[in-house]
């Protein structure tokens, strides 16, 4: 039995830290119905640590765009999702002020 059908409510996202980004897990099961901005802000402050005050955190699909911030997950996972039906952000940190 595969995640998906074990569950269905849910979605399974791999977080592939990019520039020496270290993060304490990658791999989560997210409700469909969850806005993409409250994983962010989950998974910033429990499993990243800080950055400088010129620095962000951005994740991006496997098509190099920044994912809307609105977006829910399930609307995400069925845009974005690999054939081996996991969702895979990547996970950068980029300058915003300077």
């Amino acid at each position: 039995m595969n995640l998906i059908e074990k569950y269905p409510d849910r979605v399974p996202v791999v977080i592939v830290p990019k520039e020496n980004i270290k993060i304490d897990r990658v791999k989560f099961l997210i409700p469909k119905e969850y806005p993409f901005g409250k994983f962010v802000s989950y998974i910033v402050s429990s499993f990243l640590e800080p950055t400088n005050s010129k620095q962000a955190y951005y994740f991006f699909t496997k098509e190099n765009t920044l994912v809307p911030t609105s977006i829910l997950m399930s609307s995400l996972y069925e845009s974005h999702k690999d054939p081996d039906h996991m969702l895979r952000l990547s996970l950068r940190i980029e300058n915003t002020f300077g």
